[in-house]
């Protein structure tokens, strides 16, 4: 491995809203108060902004959303400010594939500003030693797993069939890939078992030798299929562990903030469109016939029905095969 690597810590955050803008103007303190605390302990993270404002929906706070950014300019050494919203997918790789951090090897951290805390010495501290984990250790990936609960959606079930969903693609890459061996409490308990893949705080390292295939496959992966959603997550994740070691660690994180509210029933038909297109466009990847047996055969059926409802993961599973099937 290269010595002398390069450390970003990249917020990602988007704004369509009063309620977003809001949360990105509390955030501004956490972001200096990081700063601080990176530069009290010399880790050496230089961190950055990929911000999204959605111009169609929050045009009349554009002028206060410059300004907040222009005032952070001090504390960033990579800002991206976007005013169209494109997609969680195309944030991504404008974090994580961005030839800027070809200059140097890097480790590049991509993470919500609204889910995982950074600006306190034990959060920061465990969220380097992931970072350093992923050097020592020569990893392609990391994904940060989260140390609290995992809430997907606001009704408890509609949450569940997600973290089902996400389940299937853990078992896809592999449980001995992705477990934490030391237990922590009050943490999701099938994640603690079978291993979280996407939890929304991710690192990539690129100085590993096959970085270089993985962009070229997440870019090829883009022109056949539509990546803007969750899939470049799904994908990324899947790919990484099929082309290098990838690794996981606790980092400190917060319940999941949801600003639109749904009936039960609108948002289980959102949850059931989610992982019906999602698995679709995946479906149209290379990693299609790695998340179609792990979907088909029955060890990842047994092995989450052993933390949720039968009858859902089964549900579940029958979205994924119809959409995996179209591409027999």
């Amino acid at each position: 491995m290269p010595t002398g690597m390069r450390k970003y810590v990249v917020y990602r955050h988007l704004i369509n809203g009063t309620e977003t803008f809001d949360e990105f103007v509390s955030s501004i303190s956490k972001i200096k108060l990081t700063y601080e605390v990176n530069e009290n302990l010399q880790y050496g993270l230089n961190l950055g902004l990929k911000l999204t404002f959605d111009r169609n929906k929050a045009s009349n706070l554009e002028e206060r959303i410059m300004k907040e950014t222009s005032d952070l300019s001090k504390y960033l050494a990579f800002l991206i400010v976007d005013a169209k919203d494109k997609g969680p997918g195309t944030s991504y790789k404008q974090i994580l594939f961005n030839t800027t951090f070809l200059d140097a090897p890097s480790i590049v951290v991509s993470t919500d500003l609204d889910q995982f805390i950074t600006d306190t010495e034990e959060a920061l501290e465990k969220l380097n030693n992931l970072v350093q984990k992923v050097e020592n250790e020569g990893a392609i990936y990391a994904n940060g797993s989260r140390d609290v609960p995992v809430v997907l959606a606001t009704n408890k079930r509609n949450s569940e069939l997600r973290i089902i969903h996400e389940l299937f693609h853990s078992l896809a890459i592999g449980s001995e890939k992705l477990k934490i061996p030391v237990k922590k409490p009050n943490t999701t308990p099938a994640y603690a078992e079978i291993g979280e893949s996407t939890s929304g705080l991710y690192v990539i390292n690129t100085a590993h030798s096959q970085y270089p295939t993985l962009t070229e496959s997440v870019i090829k992966a883009s022109q056949i299929a539509n990546m803007k959603g969750f899939a470049t997550d799904y994908y990324t994740a899947i790919k990484s562990s099929k082309l290098g070691r990838i690794v996981a660690g606790y980092v400190k994180s917060k319940e999941n903030k949801f600003y639109t509210n749904k009936s039960e029933q609108e948002e289980f038909k959102s949850v059931e469109r989610l992982i019906r297109e999602e698995t679709k466009e995946l479906g149209k990847t290379d990693i299609r016939d790695s998340l179609f047996y792990t979907v088909k055969f029955g060890y990842a059926i047994d092995k989450i029905a052993q933390f949720y409802n039968y009858e859902d993961v089964m549900l579940v599973r029958s979205w994924m095969l119809e959409s995996l099937r179209n591409f027999d």
